[in-house]
């Protein structure tokens, strides 16, 4: 039986701080997802939680996006 990939979203709008334990089950998941042939995508972060997903090159393995409607090349791809 074929499966659709999953694609997982994760809205962190309401994230005001994120430590590096958040970090590090961000990446966990986002690799858990991927091993299963899905993707991971972040949405709606402030700008000091993107700037620290950035510095740490977590923005390298998930992708980070302003809104819902820019995550939608990823939802149909």
């Amino acid at each position: 039986m074929d499966t659709v990939p999953e694609k997982v979203l994760v809205d962190l709008s309401d994230v005001e701080f994120l430590a590096s334990m958040g970090i590090r089950l961000l990446i966990l998941n986002a690799k858990s997802v991927f091993s299963r042939g899905g993707r991971m995508a972040l949405l709606r972060t402030k700008p000091e939680i993107r700037n620290r997903l950035e510095i740490t090159d977590v923005a390298m393995i998930i992708l980070i996006y302003d809104g819902l409607e820019s995550a939608e090349v990823m939802l149909l791809a």
